[in-house]
């Protein structure tokens, strides 16, 4: 049927509400694929440079849910005996918040770095916007100068999924 036969009412697009979207539905995914290798050194009692592996996300609706999903691949230490923990931001407006942490405590000893290791994070946020919104993260180091790398030998597939999810 040609669009010329759809009635009037029908031929706009669908605006959609809170309503037309039962509780767990997906609203929209984002993804970034960060391939590059990443290297820190961090002090202790420090935080370092936010990471590549970022991306943003403008909710639809304000009482969305956001789920966070980052894979970091090819981790490697170069120090012995340090350890930390990774962050989670959201900035929205310029304004950061931290909305989780993972991997703590992580630690290696140098021997072990042979083949990296791949590591996941899953979060639920709720930021109660519909501004755009970055989410990333950066590693804190709790003990001595902790040395690492992500996507170990650039031959790494680190990524950020965004998932808008109806409430």
């Amino acid at each position: 049927m040609a669009l010329s036969k759809i009635p009037n009412n029908m031929q706009t697009p669908l605006a959609l509400t809170t309503s037309d979207m039962p509780a767990g539905s997906v609203i929209q995914v984002q993804y970034h694929r960060h391939e590059s290798q990443e290297s820190y050194s961090i002090n202790g009692g420090a935080s370092g440079a936010w990471s590549n592996v970022q991306k943003t996300i403008t909710p639809q609706f304000i009482n969305s849910k956001i789920l966070v999903l980052i894979s970091l691949d090819g981790l490697t230490w170069t120090s012995n005996g340090s350890y930390g923990h990774f962050r989670i931001n959201r900035t929205v407006s310029g304004s950061d918040t931290e909305i989780g942490t993972f991997g703590y405590p992580r630690q290696w000893d140098s021997v072990d770095n042979s083949s990296g290791v791949t590591m996941s994070s899953v979060m639920y946020d709720t930021p109660n916007t519909t501004s755009e919104i970055t989410y990333r993260f950066y590693f804190y180091s709790n003990h001595t100068t902790s040395n690492f790398n992500i996507n170990r030998d650039n031959q790494g597939d680190s990524s950020i999924t965004l998932m808008e999810i109806a409430q």
